[in-house]
């Protein structure tokens, strides 16, 4: 609506827009749904869904639009369950079950899909299952734990893996302390000692800490003995000190460190071997 006051003359002008809006938006409407055919017809369904999607939202009440989109959509499911149809016949379960997820996003309520996922989920979880059996033959303990680790974020609620990668755990663990104790017996304390440490970290057990700290016990009185023998009577007090915080009942490691604790000026280092050995 204008009022103008030209010429002394009140003037009222009144304009109807309604059918210019009508208009544009129709012509917006025919743009859009000329695209998306343009974009199905090249077999880009996803763009084709985008749209119309606007058209959709803005007009509701716009039987032929929703109709074409829901078309849509029913194309780009079943395209979604082929992908995911070839990639579980080539052996790739864990990408057909994304394509069945990305079509689950399109119709979250089809139990028809639910039902696929279900199944290819089962497929990719035991052959998670075999590779991990396979892995732990060959005792490729990492490979085994990865390959249980990837079932459960297929499902969360695999109470099977997780009793599996404990027990796989604890398998590996008893190896390395196998193998420490191999260590032990030829004389490399220091490899043993290491060996143990990592099977204390995967499966923790109060005789595998008392083995440990005996072990340790032991060390230290070998380094105490050595530094004593090479007259280092300062780094013999400090390993043999360790000997009696580990094993408090060592009578080797406190009758060293009776001798290498009396003072400099009381008789010779000498006397101090000779007393030893008496």
């Amino acid at each position: 609506m204008l009022v103008s006051t030209t010429a002394g003359a009140a003037l009222l002008f009144e304009t109807d827009f309604s059918a210019v809006s009508v208009s544009a938006g129709s012509t917006r409407r025919a743009r859009a749904l000329a695209s998306a055919r343009a974009a199905e017809g090249a077999g880009e369904y996803e763009q084709a869904r985008r749209l119309l999607l606007p058209v959709v939202k803005a007009h509701p009440h716009d039987l032929e639009a929703a109709a074409y989109l829901d078309e849509l959509t029913c194309r780009l499911i079943e395209r979604r369950r082929g992908e995911a149809a070839t990639r579980a016949r080539e052996g790739r379960l864990r990408e057909a079950l994304e394509a069945l997820e990305a079509a689950a996003a399109l119709d979250p309520w089809s139990e028809a899909l639910f039902r696929e996922r279900a199944e290819y989920r089962r497929r990719a979880c035991e052959e998670c299952q075999a590779r991990a059996l396979a892995a732990e033959a060959r005792a490729d303990w990492a490979s085994a734990f990865l390959a249980w680790q990837e079932g459960l974020t297929l499902d969360s609620a695999w109470t099977e893996a997780r009793a599996e990668m404990g027990r796989l755990r604890r398998r590996q663990a008893e190896e390395l302390m196998h193998k420490g104790e191999g260590r032990r017996e030829a004389g490399d304390l220091a490899g043993a000692a290491a060996l143990w440490r990592q099977a204390l970290e995967l499966a923790s057990r109060p005789e595998w800490e008392t083995r440990l700290r005996e072990l340790e016990g032991e060390r230290c009185l070998q380094a105490g003995i050595a530094h004593f023998e090479a007259r280092r009577m300062p780094e013999a007090l400090f390993q043999l000190r360790k000997v009696l915080v580990l094993d408090p009942g060592n009578r080797e490691a406190a009758r060293y460190l009776r001798y290498a604790e009396q003072p400099a000026d009381d008789g010779t280092i000498q006397d101090r071997f000779r007393r030893l050995e008496d």
